[in-house]
């Protein structure tokens, strides 16, 4: 069993079964108030029934092994100590911890660590240990974690302030006070400085042997092209568009910058490369990383390409577009630049 002091550097307190680091701050699917009517029920009812009671819309979110399912492109073992950065509800930590491996979970809202907290007591999971935390500002040991986990995270992390998920993406509709707000001057660090500092210094807690694992959406998703909205603003054709005009359609729709940057494959390995790291292997996940029907490794590209299974759930004449635009894009052009999202397999050595 680890000693969770020596892992991390600044720890302030253990108590009621969570570590306490530095920083705190919220980012979750629930609004504050249902987050906290929840758990007086928790003990009770236990995770799933308060899941099933509470929000029974992301029930398909937090049990289901299939979430877990890039996972599947690593090699887990008992003697790994593995980081999830940014585990909310343990749909990852869960399934490494049932694998034997000592998991540090870390997570800066309160309310979704004391769920994790429940399920970790119903499985009797010692090996998982929690620790609420700004990502931002805990600071790790060097050469520590055979393994680190960024789950969805990255993009989010130059953020700033509370996150309620939902009332986030619908942003202001003060169309006067957001035209204002386009000619005021940005103090902010990019979003890719900060997304990059904090890559450093996973790099310098992995051992010589160690692994990233990053999983996030890809800026030129085929669909985006179609319209679908932008996973974490809500704005149609926003991630095509220079970052430069980025930044400005988000303050004209919804009243503050775009700083949930995603990127192209390309962009993504440099910016792997430019943290450190000395070889980066890509994976393309379809539909997505979230909920993988299947995972395609960058060596083959697109040969072994096959039909999403999700795209039944959707009208007839979707499925016929849907289907001639994988058939073309994927089947036949072999086109991995499109792919709907990425996970990546960033090494120290």
């Amino acid at each position: 069993m680890i000693d969770v002091k020596r892992v991390i550097k600044n720890i302030k307190e253990y108590k009621d079964g969570i570590y306490y680091g530095p920083g705190s701050g919220y980012w979750s699917n629930l609004d504050k108030s249902k987050n906290r009517d929840y758990l007086k029920d928790l003990n009770a009812l236990g995770s799933e029934k308060t899941v099933r009671k509470y929000f029974p819309e992301h029930e398909d979110a937090i049990f289901p092994l299939k979430r877990a399912g890039g996972m599947a492109t690593l090699d887990i073992c008992e003697s790994d100590t593995i980081l999830d950065a940014g585990c909310m509800w343990g749909a990852l930590s869960v399934p490494l911890a049932r694998a034997k491996a000592d998991v540090i979970a870390v997570d800066q809202t309160e309310e979704s660590l004391r769920l994790l907290k429940q399920r970790k007591l119903e499985e009797r999971l010692e090996n998982m240990h929690l620790v609420r935390a700004n990502l931002k500002e805990i600071n790790f040991h060097d050469g520590i974690f055979s393994k680190v986990i960024v789950n969805g995270v990255l993009e989010w992390l130059p953020e700033q302030g509370d996150i309620e998920v939902n009332n986030f993406i619908k942003g202001s509709r003060q169309l006067f006070t957001n035209v204002k707000k386009i000619f005021s001057k940005d103090t902010k660090e990019r979003p890719i400085d900060e997304q990059r500092r904090f890559l450093k210094k996973l790099h310098a807690s992995l051992n010589e042997e160690g692994c990233l694992y990053l999983a996030i959406e890809n800026r030129y998703n085929i669909f985006y092209f179609l319209g679908l909205r932008e996973e974490h603003c809500g704005i149609r054709f926003i991630s095509l568009l220079p970052r430069f005009v980025q930044d400005r359609l988000s303050i004209l729709l919804k009243g503050r910058r775009f700083r949930t940057w995603t990127h192209s494959k390309k962009e993504l390995k440099e910016l792997l490369y430019s943290a450190g790291f000395s070889r980066v292997e890509m994976f393309y996940a379809f539909p997505d990383y979230k909920e993988p029907d299947f995972i395609l490794s960058e060596k083959r590209g697109m040969d072994f390409f096959r039909y999403n299974k999700s795209i039944g759930k959707k009208p007839v004449y979707k499925k016929v577009i849907l289907r001639l635009i994988e058939e073309i894009i994927f089947r036949r052009l072999r086109c991995a630049f499109f792919a709907p999202s990425f996970i990546a397999h960033a090494y120290k050595k």
